[in-house]
């Protein structure tokens, strides 16, 4: 099983100047390995293209030089870097060591497919392991962080503390975060100086335009040779939507530096985001709708209520604040039956719970002790339905 959990062997990249060769005798000796075979001098941005999916290099230092090595290093500081030569290891030792190879194995040797596919094994599993703890490593702090973010209520909040985990959680040294509004996405949080496209840019251009509009993240692994781009920057570039709330980009310094664990990382972060920022909205729309329902209510002049289905007081107006002897919060608190008799003369109980019950509405008159002075009122009161739950609405004039 490779690091992608695919039920097969692993993929082995193979860069040798008789790299067919290798691949075939390789894939000969043990059919459940791929061998990807790049034969002659390819260039670095060649051999990056083609590590994505794989779980191990096969390399002869005279197919290229250990400048490339230490590049795929920068790609992905665990990828098992096997060379595979028959140079003299003492011309190259020094620079195989700075360049952080993994394992060396003659191609001289009377059994040296055997001990290259031994290699490749126990590397590759060693790979698989380390892969994992580093994911885990990752996502921990991660799924932590989650947790604080799911408690933020304010929409720029959540955004710069997701900010901050791209860099000090995921480590994306150069990132902005836009939100769209009126078909524009505007960078509103960056890290790192030059961060991508433009600060603000319409929500169907560039790279960003197209992720944003698909609904889907991007690894594009050359920027300089993206077609929707017109630019001379050799840089990697990660472009992951927030739903419908605007994009992440994050920045990598030269040609296939992301990995898959990066664009996973990015794409859970925006996930979560993108669920903060939706339930923000909401709780927005609903406080707005509360507002609404507030103003309209307290115009009202005649004092309103709303009983829940314990004929407690849910919802008052001030007009009826005024018209009795308690604030909101004590009359929130007390029932119909609840109130003294010396404040209200007549007592409506059982005939507002039977139209609980069963609908219809009641009239009746009232006097209100408010202060020492009475003041009558006649009660309309009907049976309404809200979320699903009966309660009374009353006006008293």
């Amino acid at each position: 099983m490779n690091a992608k959990g695919e039920s097969t062997g692993p993929t082995v990249l193979v860069v040798a100047d008789t790299a067919a060769r290798i691949a075939a005798e390789l894939s000969r000796r043990s059919p459940p390995l791929s061998a990807i075979p790049l034969d002659g001098s390819p260039d670095a941005s060649e051999i990056l293209n083609r590590l994505s999916g794989a779980d191990c290099l096969v390399l002869d230092p005279t197919a290229s030089d250990f400048d490339t090595v230490e590049m795929v290093r920068e790609y992905d500081s665990l990828l098992p870097i096997v060379l595979f030569t028959a140079r003299d290891p003492a011309t190259f030792a020094e620079s195989a060591i700075r360049a952080d190879v993994t394992d060396y194995v003659s191609a001289t040797a009377e059994d040296a497919y055997e001990r290259l596919l031994d290699r490749i094994e126990r590397r590759v599993t060693r790979y698989d392991r380390e892969t994992v703890d580093r994911v885990s490593t990752r996502m921990q702090p991660l799924a932590a962080f989650t947790s604080d973010l799911h408690a933020c209520t304010d929409e720029l909040e959540a955004i710069r503390m997701a900010a901050d985990a791209a860099t000090e959680i995921l480590a994306f040294d150069r990132c902005s975060f836009g939100v769209e509004r009126d078909g524009m996405l505007r960078v509103v949080e960056e890290r790192g100086g030059d961060h991508g496209e433009r600060d603000v840019l319409p929500s169907d251009e560039g790279i960003a335009g197209l992720s944003y509009q698909s609904g889907e993240a991007l690894l594009v692994d050359d920027v300089s040779a993206y077609p929707r781009v017109e630019s001379d920057n050799e840089v990697a570039l990660l472009s992951v939507p927030i739903g419908k709330h605007g994009i992440f980009q994050a920045v990598g310094d030269g040609i296939g530096v992301f990995t898959t664990e990066d664009y996973e990382a990015a794409v859970l972060l925006c996930d979560h985001l993108a669920e903060t920022l939706s339930r923000i909205e909401r709780e927005d729309e609903i406080a707005e709708q509360e507002r609404f329902f507030r103003e309209v209510l307290n115009s009202i002049p005649d004092p309103v209520y709303i009983l829940d289905e314990s004929l407690r007081f849910d919802t008052v107006n001030d007009a009826l604040l005024e018209a009795v002897p308690y604030s909101r919060d004590q009359l929130v608190e007390m029932s119909v039956a609840e109130i003294p008799n010396d404040t209200v003369e007549g007592d409506f109980t059982t005939e507002l719970q039977e139209i609980l019950d069963s609908g219809g509405s009641f009239r009746g008159e009232i006097e209100v002790n408010n202060d020492g002075e009475c003041i009558p009122y006649q009660l309309n009161t009907r049976r309404i339905v809200h979320d699903g739950e009966p309660m009374l609405l009353g006006v008293a004039r």
